[in-house]
């Protein structure tokens, strides 16, 4: 009897003192937890491109737009940046608008922007322009050409002013737009320019800064979807260009706040410039931090133009 009683104790004391085990079910979740953490969301695959082309005018001294054209088709590439476009420039590209061949060549949307526009050579003629370009197979939706300080190229004694030249394009690549900047840098081994236009392009990129000086020519296109303007701030930008620097340059600093060289993980083959014997990477696909960067790599074309082509292939996150 005696020990039933000390039984009964011990039972009641367990029931009443002695936590119940709380299912799995009903535990509190932490901040860490998955379930509040949904796994990121990102878009298709997009291969992008950039392409110094001088001109159309290869290693070899021929011009040969149609070879340009070879190049790009062969890279299966989405969205191309390009540099040094002529449009009915002068005789080292036959005065030909090489932003039309290469677009009808590809069967794709373009917008061209010009850094030097001048007045035709003969009455009737076209205007003589050159400057950069974005093709792409999905439809450019809206574009402005942005104001930069240059000096210019085409003047025997040039003083730093505002130049036309810095393209931005929005394409709308399924429900998603992507916003495309395309740049020249200036090439000479003073980087003080590049300093300043560094510092331009990316109070533009963030909204700081609006500098448009016209919207530039572009292919018929959709009109513009939901959501482009919003499309400046979100993780869905991509700087393109020939920067006329390496990736450690100073004056590159202040596009890694941002940007990430998609070629920053290449070990072999790195190097854009020049393209027959390549000592230097000066051209860059450029997209956001929180961008996965699938692969990229630099084209192993050493005839169709002065620099080398980098292509990536990237997926933005849009959560």
């Amino acid at each position: 009897m005696r020990n039933k009683t000390w039984y009964l104790v011990i039972c009641t004391f367990m029931v009443v003192f002695l936590p119940a085990k709380v299912p799995a079910a009903t535990l509190p979740m932490t901040e860490s937890s998955s379930a509040l953490t949904p796994p990121a969301a990102y878009t298709r695959k997009i291969k992008i491109m950039s392409y110094n082309i001088h001109f159309g005018v290869g290693t070899d001294g021929s011009y040969d737009v149609a070879r340009v054209a070879k190049v790009i088709r062969r890279s299966r590439a989405d969205i191309i940046g390009l540099q040094e476009v002529d449009v009915h420039y002068s005789d080292r590209s036959h005065f030909d608008d090489e932003i039309s061949l290469l677009a009808q060549a590809l069967h794709m949307n373009y917008v061209f922007a010009p850094i030097y526009d001048f007045p035709q050579a003969n009455k009737g003629a076209d205007r003589r322009q050159s400057g950069v370009a974005i093709i792409s197979r999905y439809p450019i939706v809206k574009s402005y050409n942005h104001l930069q300080s240059r000096l210019s190229t085409e003047e025997r004694s040039p003083v730093l002013k505002p130049i036309p030249g810095f393209l931005e394009a929005v394409v709308q690549v399924n429900h998603t737009p992507i916003t495309v900047y395309d740049a020249h840098l200036d090439y000479r081994d003073d980087s003080r320019i590049r300093v300043l236009q560094v510092r331009e392009m990316m109070s533009i990129i963030s909204g700081q800064l609006s500098m448009p000086e016209e919207s530039g020519r572009r292919s018929p296109s959709i009109g513009v979807s939901p959501g482009i303007e919003a499309s400046r701030h979100s993780g869905t930008q991509v700087l393109l260009g020939d920067f006329n620097a390496a990736p450690g340059q100073p004056e590159l600093a202040p596009l890694y706040k941002h940007f990430q060289n998609t070629l920053a993980k290449c070990r072999k083959d790195c190097f854009t410039f020049p393209a027959d014997k390549p000592l230097w990477q000066l051209d860059f696909v450029m997209v956001p931090l929180s961008a996965h960067v699938v692969r990229a790599s630099v084209q192993p074309e050493p005839k169709a133009s002065d620099h080398r082509p980098v292509v990536a292939v990237v997926k933005f996150r849009v959560n």
